[in-house]
């Protein structure tokens, strides 16, 4: 499970609202479990930190802090219900962020948006991500995201790039060159290529299609000079395991 925390470690916001609406003092055993579920948590032992905020919660069952935590390792672990039902009832910006977000991975697309909306009219609150994704969220009302058509399953001939998993794949009806990038959550578009976030299609192989994908925007043109060829996409973690990608490397 440590692979998957840079999937939610990237996309870090601040957020400095009011603290929560109810607390609760914490004994001495329940801020040593705390303490250690926060450290090993920092450090991406997510088995030791559900461990360890598994015995926070019981020592401090009403602590808002301590179910904040839980909610963030139980998104980290792609448990999106517990992450919302850790948040329940509280209402502090980064309760909002973390709800959001286990809401847009869920694929309940218009709950996130409420909740990152809401997020964003804090005024100490500053993440482009969120922005982004809750611009999509809106126009994404009616959509299925990741809706898989055409053939069950792919094998797509990745040309040799050394450590870099190079993907041919069409974006929009063009045959464009991708990455593998598991240190994002989405799609990443070529910002010289599209202005804008936006919901797009993407086909592997002959028949294999992802429809209704979302996609953000990034600046690839110096990683296709690194490469010596144009980049157009990035393969979020998202895509990839909607998709339940394989990677024969030795292949």
């Amino acid at each position: 499970m440590k692979r998957l925390l840079p999937l939610f470690a990237l996309f870090a916001f601040a957020a400095c609202g009011d603290g929560p609406e109810v607390s609760s003092p914490r004994t001495q055993l329940a801020d040593k479990w705390l303490t250690r579920a926060k450290a090993s948590f920092r450090s991406g032992d997510v088995e030791d930190a559900t461990q360890a905020i598994d015995g926070a919660l019981k020592t401090a069952p009403k602590d808002p802090e301590t179910h904040l935590l839980a909610a963030k390792i139980a998104l980290s672990r792609l448990d999106f219900d517990t992450a919302i039902k850790q948040t329940e009832g509280i209402e502090t910006s980064e309760a909002k962020g973390v709800r959001g977000r286990a809401f847009w991975y869920a694929g309940d697309i218009e709950r996130a948006a409420d909740e990152l909306d809401d997020m964003l009219r804090d005024p100490n609150v500053k993440d482009p991500w969120a922005r982004d994704v809750a611009k999509l969220a809106r126009r994404g009302q009616g959509r299925h995201p990741f809706a898989i058509e055409g053939g069950v399953v792919a094998a797509v001939e990745m040309p040799p790039g050394g450590p870099i998993l190079v993907v041919p794949c069409e974006l929009e009806g063009e045959r464009i060159l991708a990455l593998v990038a598991t240190n994002f959550g989405e799609v990443m578009i070529d910002s010289s290529f599209r202005k804008e976030p936006a919901w797009v299609n993407l086909r592997f192989g002959e028949r294999f299609e992802v429809k209704d994908v979302p996609a953000l925007t990034y600046d690839l043109s110096n990683l296709s000079r690194q490469l010596g060829g144009q980049i157009k996409a990035l393969l979020g973690v998202n895509v990839l395991r909607h998709m339940h990608t394989t990677i024969d490397r030795h292949g």
